[in-house]
This record gives structure tokens, sequence and C-alpha cells, in this order.
């Protein structure tokens, strides 16, 4: 995910970008990037490799985002608009991250394997 955003940042420099994927790319890619990172935290502070993130924290989130970024925040800052369509693209991550990332780590993994 963080790959594909990197991409098209580095396109944005070498011309126009398609508007549906310059407008909605990183609120899709953003749960699955945060959600991502809580996951390896949690393993990495003694969770064992098989443990999931509950469903319910990453829908919480997903809900805490697009109640943020779409409601509260364009109250706050002139810069922001809200678009339904980007809570659209958080939900979206999250179903991405729940199916794609947040699965149990195969056999003979070790989440601090590069630490031994």
């Amino acid at each position: 995910m963080a790959l594909l955003y990197s991409l098209v940042q580095w396109g944005r420099q070498a011309g126009p970008v398609p508007e549906l994927i310059d407008w909605y790319l990183a609120d899709l890619v953003c749960l699955p990037l945060v959600l991502g990172l809580v996951l390896m935290a949690q393993r990495m502070a003694g969770q064992s490799p098989d443990w999931k993130l509950p469903w319910w924290h990453g829908l919480t989130g997903m809900v805490a985002y697009a109640l943020y970024f779409e409601g509260v925040l364009p109250h706050l800052n002139s810069g922001a608009v809200a678009d339904p369509r980007d809570a659209l693209g958080y939900l979206l991550g999250w179903v991405l991250f729940e199916l794609l990332i947040n699965r149990r780590c195969a056999k003979n993994c070790s989440v601090n394997s590069a630490t031994r």
C-alpha cells in the first residue's frame, strides 16, 4: 500500500494523475497502513505472531477517521473539505486490511526474527 501511494506521489511530478486516484488513493490506503502498523506493534510488544487485530478495532478506527476528517475537521480548517466518498475510501481500506493484511502469521514465522 505504501509503495502504491509513493508511486502516485512520484507520478504527480512526472505529469497529471487521474483524478479518481489523486482524490481517493490516500483515503483508501490510510487504514491499511495505520492498522498494519498497529498490528505490527502489538506483535512486537509481545502478542503471538498468529494474533490478529480484532475486527471491531479496525471498524472503530474507520469510524473515528471518517468522523474526524469528514465531520469535525472541515469545521475547524477552511482548507478541509467534507466528502462522504472519502468515508467510503476509509471503509474500503478497512475491508482491504481485514482481507489482505490482518492474517495469522505462517508457521515458523517470528516477528522479532530480525532482532535475534
